[in-house]
């Protein structure tokens, strides 16, 4: 499976004309592989369907995320800030067979759970915040227009079992970055669609985590060890703003986001009551401190090692770089923490709490 599904990703190197072609022959490679090995042979057929629709299925996937994958290979990064809209006539020829029975395939999963957002990204509907970046006051109208409209699709379209747990995933995947407001507004009205539904409780459960980090909630408290062997908590901190960084030294994004921080560390650097904490989830202690060291990274520096960390469990750390500012009475001041990179933005925020 994963030497499959490697060849799979490596082809959306290809430009959209060879993509397809080359794509339907790895699937067909694969089939008749199973073919062979089948004849004169009691494999199950039962498997050799299980099989060919997990096939199909992934050929169906590899489209949906062909142009955001390609753009990543062509610009070996995975942050990617545009795509071109040739790379979409791929997606579009994406078609919708929804089947409940199929569930329990995992191409299939994702499929069902990205197809709709990734044909409207493919017609140019998207999710946007604008904002005034003086203000920082924020134009949410449209920040889920392309997930209520995929939502909406989905509980139209789509046979009752992939309904559900496509829009469940889907609003338990994304609302990470969205208000509680808003999360709350669309588990209400899945609950509408499906009030009995197994994923209500995940569901719940995804609010109350968003709850936990609402600005206005106290940060969540923890014990730490500095670089230096101190022991100290968060909430020994109150009286200072804290900016909070979750990073790693294997980290590509985290690294290029170190120079803008110096940048804002610059200026407020004749203040006592703000706080740079580092928070390294290093599995080895040695490629943590010396990451430090090359990197020139002043502040206060703690490790929680790899993503099992007891810290970033607490802060349900799932990517690095991940930030967090904390108010002079210990409360979480954004939704989304700018990072360094928005360097006026963090400065016009931690300046207005002090």
């Amino acid at each position: 499976f994963m030497n499959y599904y490697r060849k799979t990703q490596e082809l959306a190197a290809n430009e959209p004309a060879n993509f397809q072609r080359l794509l339907d022959s790895v699937k067909n490679d694969e089939l008749a592989y199973m073919k062979n090995s089948a004849a004169g042979k009691a494999l199950p057929k039962d498997f050799q369907s299980y099989w060919t629709t997990f096939l199909k299925y992934s050929v169906y996937d590899a489209t949906l995320h062909y142009p955001v994958l390609h753009e990543m290979i062509r610009q070996k990064t995975q942050s990617i800030q545009s795509v071109a809209p040739e790379l979409y006539t791929v997606t579009r020829k994406t078609p919708a067979v929804f089947d409940d029975k199929n569930l329990d395939i995992a191409f299939y999963q994702t499929y069902v759970q990205r197809y709709y957002s990734e044909m409207l990204n493919a017609n140019g509907l998207t999710n946007m915040i604008s904002g005034d970046p003086a203000t920082g006051v924020q134009d949410r109208s449209k920040a889920l227009a392309q997930t209520d409209s995929a939502l909406h699709l989905l509980y139209k379209n789509a046979p009752p079992k992939t309904a559900a747990f496509a829009a469940g995933r889907l609003i338990a995947t994304d609302a990470k970055t969205w208000t509680l407001d808003e999360v709350e507004t669309r588990v209400a009205e899945y609950k509408k669609h499906f009030p009995k539904s197994e994923h209500i409780a995940v569901l719940d459960k995804v609010a109350y985590d968003i709850k936990k980090f609402n600005p206005g909630q106290p940060a969540i408290d923890f014990a730490f060890t500095t670089l230096e062997g101190k022991s100290v908590k968060l909430s020994d901190l109150k009286g200072k703003v804290v900016y909070m960084d979750f990073w790693a030294s294997w980290c590509g994004p985290c690294k290029g986001e170190m120079p803008h921080a110096k940048k804002i560390k610059e200026r407020f650097k004749d203040r006592d009551d703000v706080v740079f904490l580092y928070v390294s989830i290093d599995d080895k202690e040695e490629a943590w401190k010396k990451g430090i060291q090359s990197m020139d990274i002043s502040g206060m520096h703690t490790r929680t090692p790899g993503w099992g960390g007891e810290i970033a469990k607490l802060y349900q750390i799932g990517s690095v770089p991940a930030y967090f500012l904390i108010d002079k009475k210990g409360n979480f001041v954004t939704k989304n923490t700018p990072r360094p990179s928005q360097t006026d933005e963090v400065i016009r925020l931690v300046q207005s709490l002090l």
